[in-house]
């Protein structure tokens, strides 16, 4: 092993070459190796290197097709043996005594890299000269001479250039933090150096000029040429590494401004047959970015240029603005002396700009935007520009509209139809998500957090607005200043969705006619219902289509009402959350939304994909439903309202339609349970077509569920398979269950081509070896003999005979008193089951939170984790006073919303 490796990365370098080459060899410290990768040079660089090859057995070569910088660099990473690193320029030259001074600082220091400051040469003048930006002086100032990491010096981390020829780093240090340069890059420096920064614990500065970089019209960064319009996305990825080390919250605001100086520096800098191209990138970028979060984080000048790229029409327009910030904003003159002095400037400018400038600029909302609609895309290529064009026809002016794309990932052309719409239109942007979501919520939520307008509507991409629907609905919620306002949805573009108003208006527990007959009186054409709360016409939290509404943005944000994610039927538990905590809702009798294109049966409407995993997420969203109306104590007209609904829709529209293996749909009927038990207890006289099947579910009797869904011709299938010892009899056993007897000759055999779910056994003592091996195998193993009970009554008790590929379990206790709680945890604790995790949580009637049950574990349930959900049965008396303080108690000392979801994803 050497003492220094240095990567030297050559693109037609071959003026300077020797200079920099011959800086490194003649080192005072010799023990080095010096890696030269030509990166394929048209010029005579290669030819320079090989003479040095062979002349100096410390040169290693190697010769490749132009890659770039960066990668170069990559691949030089792999070559080195040295216990430090150096990275050298080709056009640059190292201070000869360098590698001795690093060397030996950053051994007695066990440093992971040292820094060290540089000098800049002009070669046509000849001149030397320095810049704070290689003095770094406010850092020198504050470590001095000490050791130090990125967390001792705050916002100094910005102090630091990013060049890797100021650094001299411990080799096994940089392999073990994989920090890369960024591939495809001009400036593919920044990403390695915050990589490495936030990664270091040693970190030392030296006060001393070693390096000089040569300033040239053929260097890389002097030239301005396209590869400068890399400064875009390497901001962006800048920002990224911030947000992998938890670091961005701390640093945004210097984040946000040192985006939009840099991104503006290299466009001042780059030649004038680029600037086009750079300005319209840099337009796409900003629009992404227009979220008042990032404006408001911008100092005075930053804001200033951000505005002004965004409000030119074209780079024309916006050179014009960046002379005038340069020569006018840093002008101390006064408003009138500078309107005086620059009065021909001042006279060219538009009136737009006049205004942004002169008129109270700070109360001048730029964007101007009266709705952010969003719109999630999937594989929309055929039903895209339908839904689009009903933009374009909006009353309102499609000008005052801001139209948010958020692409999940289509594998069709819909990334780049909307693409080219958010380069056609100022007031389109499209995202794009890196890989499918599964549903519809991570794209909208997406959209929520960059739209910009104080209102809010969503629209699918397969459906369409009535052209008047945005400027009726702007008008009626800004006219009454309330949260929600509701017109209705059609699929026939005629008549009101079936179904609408009766959900909304009326009692599901009455006589269907008797609904009708109340909507035929109340729904007039003009009709309309404002509400305050929900509390004053309950019904109304059954209300369905969330597409149909507009929403204040505020009201949203401020209540921390989102979408879930990666599950179908996020809209019912974002509405659902939005009509619950809405201060001032209004029903109106006026079609706004039409879904005509919706491809009910297709494969690429994820909504309507019928299978168990999208059935187990539609349960999900109903327990998360029923969480929220915990919280906000309405758990009683949730399930009076809103909970009979989903769940004959669930069965009438799923279960009956699916094709689920029997299997599968046990896996579904098993998780369905709870929410069937919880409206059966509420209403056991159900009176329904589906009533029976309700109940079956309920009670857990799923053999009789199953026929009742397929007919009685269904063989049963059963997916545990159960093995006895050969002490048992195979008569004394329940022939539904499917099971084999053990031989003591070949049971290990037969267990491993088996991999049995459970293990029944008589005496531990003679069946020892047996247990043990399903103890290291993850079989439940359980002491049964004829005396026991029934199997089934085994099976029940253990939760084992409906639930054959146990991951998480949650059991919700319907119990009396504590003390009835503490035994069940003790009696479940005490026996090992084959699944990660167990929480314990009572049901809705009486909700206790105590040492037993973690504090958290309501708020924290994860139901999209491969939780199962089970009730212990057990008597109980409700007391609905108790209950009401226990409720409160939960709420108290549960602080975060229980649907409230981790937005890191």
């Amino acid at each position: 092993m050497v003492k220094v490796s240095v990567i030297m990365p050559v693109y037609n370098c071959g003026d300077f070459l020797n200079e920099s080459v011959e800086s490194i060899l003649n080192q005072t410290l010799s023990d080095l190796e010096l890696i030269c990768v030509d990166d394929g040079s048209t010029d005579n660089s290669l030819e320079i290197l090989r003479e040095y090859e062979s002349q100096d057995s410390r040169v290693k070569i190697f010769a490749l097709n132009h890659i770039g910088g960066g990668d170069a660099r990559n691949f030089a990473l792999k070559q080195v043996c040295g216990e430090y690193l150096y990275f050298i320029d080709a056009d640059d030259v190292l201070d000869l005594n360098a590698f001795e001074d690093f060397y030996s600082i950053a051994k007695s220091k066990n440093l992971d890299f040292l820094i060290f400051k540089a000098k800049k040469h002009d070669v046509k003048t000849g001149k030397y000269f320095e810049t704070d930006y290689y003095n770094m002086t406010n850092l020198s100032n504050f470590v001095k001479d000490e050791v130090f990491k990125f967390d001792d010096i705050g916002k100094l981390i910005f102090s630091i250039n990013v060049t890797p020829w100021c650094k001299f780093y411990n080799t096994q240090f940089i392999l073990n933090s994989d920090a890369k340069f960024k591939e495809n890059s001009k400036f593919h420096d920044n990403k390695f150096f915050w990589e490495i920064l936030f990664q270091a614990e040693r970190i030392f500065f030296l006060d001393k000029f070693y390096y000089t970089q040569n300033i040239h019209s053929d260097s890389l960064i002097e030239s301005g040429g396209k590869s400068h319009i890399d400064a875009i996305p390497v901001s962006n990825d800048t920002i990224d590494v911030f947000i992998k080390y938890n670091q961005f919250d701390k640093f945004k605001v210097n984040l946000f401004n040192s985006k939009v100086y840099h991104t503006i520096r290299r466009y001042g800098e780059i030649r004038g047959e680029f600037k086009e191209l750079y300005f319209t990138e840099l337009k796409k970028d900003f629009k992404l970015l227009k979220c008042s979060d990032f404006r408001n984080n911008l100092y005075s000048g930053n804001k200033f240029l951000f505005d002004c790229v965004l409000i030119a029409k074209n780079y024309e327009d916006f050179n014009h603005l960046k002379e005038f910030y340069e020569v006018f904003i840093n002008n101390h003159l006064s408003l009138v002396e500078k309107i005086e002095k620059y009065k021909e400037w001042y006279g060219c400018l538009d009136d737009d700009y006049k205004q942004l400038f002169f008129d109270n600029p700070k109360s001048m909302n730029i964007y101007n935007y009266l709705v952010s609609v969003i719109v999630p895309t999937y594989n929309s290529e055929s039903f895209i520009e339908n839904t689009f064009d009903s933009l374009l026809m909006q009353t309102i002016g499609f000008e005052k509209l801001e139209v948010i794309f958020v692409d999940d990932a289509s594998d069709d052309n819909t990334p780049q139809i909307i693409d080219e719409l958010a380069l056609k239109y100022e007031n389109v942007v499209s995202f794009h998500l890196d890989k499918n979501s599964g549903a519809g919520g991570k794209p909208r939520d997406v959209g929520m957090d960059h739209a910009t307008a104080d209102y809010l509507m969503f629209l699918d991409s397969d459906d369409l607005f009535f052209e008047d629907a945005c400027e009726f609905l702007h008008d009626e919620i800004t006219t009454e200043d309330i949260d929600i306002v509701s017109g209705t949805i059609t699929k026939d573009g005629e008549n009101v969705n079936p179904g609408f108003w009766e959900s909304t208006l009326t009692d599901p527990e009455d006589n269907y006619q008797v609904r009708l007959n109340k909507i035929k009186e109340m729904v007039t054409d003009d009709f309309s219902l404002k509400i305050n709360t929900i509390d004053d016409y309950e019904s109304v939290i059954a209300n369905f289509g969330f597409s149909s509404k507009i929403y204040r943005k505020s009201f949203l944000l401020n209540n921390n009402i989102y979408f879930p994610h990666s599950t179908v039927a996020e809209d019912s538990v974002f509405l659902l959350s939005a009509l619950l905590n809405a201060n001032g809702i209004k029903f109106i009798n006026k079609l706004v939304y039409y879904y005509p294109q919706r491809m009910e049966d297709g494969n690429e409407s994820i909504s309507y994909k019928i299978t168990k995993e999208s059935m187990i997420n539609r349960l999900n969203s109903y327990f998360k439903m029923f969480l929220i109306s915990l919280e906000k104590n309405k758990s009683r007209i949730f399930k009076k309202y809103l909970l009979f609904g989903k769940l004959n829709y669930f069965i009438n529209f799923h279960v009956l339609q699916c094709n689920l293996s029997i299997s599968d749909l046990l896996d579904v009927l098993v998780h369905a349970t709870p929410l069937f038990r919880l409206y059966v207890n509420y209403n056991p006289n159900l009176n329904i077509g589906t009533a029976t099947l309700f109940k079956y579910i309920a009670n857990k009797d799923y053999e009789n569920a199953l026929k009742e869904i397929h007919g009685d011709g269904i063989k049963n299938q059963k997916d545990i398979k159960v093995t006895v010892s050969d002490k048992f009899s195979k008569d004394s056993f329940i022939p539904e269950v499917n099971m084999f007897v053990l031989s003591k000759e070949s049971w290990a055999e037969q267990m491993e081509s088996e991999k049995p779910d459970l293990l029944l056994f008589k005496s531990h003592d003679e069946d020892e070896e047996i247990v043990n091996y399903c103890n290291d195998h993850n079989i439940q193993a359980v002491q049964w003999d004829e005396d026991s009970g029934n199997l089934n009554d085994i099976l029940d008790s253990i939760n084992f005979k409906y639930i054959p590929d146990l991951k998480h379990l949650v059991l919700f206790y319907r119990l009396t008193d504590l003390k009835e709680l503490n035994d069940i945890t003790n009696h479940f604790h005490s026996i090992t089951y084959p699944f990660k995790h167990l929480k314990m949580i009572t049901c809705e009637e009486n909700l206790f939170l105590s040492n037993t049950i973690l504090e958290s574990d309501l708020a924290n349930l994860d139901f999209n984790d491969d939780y199962y959900y089970c009730f212990a049965d057990l008597n109980f008396e409700f007391d609905e006073g108790g209950f009401d303080r226990d409720y409160k108690k939960c709420i108290d000392l549960n602080k975060e919303t229980v649907h409230a979801e981790n937005q890191s994803d």
